[in-house]
């Protein structure tokens, strides 16, 4: 009988390995997307400002203290 409980109690943990494992691969996917999204967007944003289109100078000075490093 305690062999059975072992036995289950190891078939709970290889189980809550894999829903862990796919989780973590579900985010690691999100988190690239992301990144290649915040990629793109940075390279509007330099292509813009790089044909002089400029904003208001309030309005560069709040969106600078918002950049984020990549």
């Amino acid at each position: 009988m305690d062999n059975n409980n072992h036995q289950e109690h190891l078939k709970e943990l290889f189980s809550q390995r894999e829903n862990i494992q796919t989780e973590l691969n579900n985010m690691q996917n999100e988190m690239t997307s992301k990144r290649d999204m915040l990629l793109k967007i940075q390279g509007a944003i330099e292509y813009l400002t790089q044909t002089g289109v400029t904003l208001e100078k309030v309005e560069q000075e709040n969106l600078q203290e918002e950049e984020v490093e990549v």
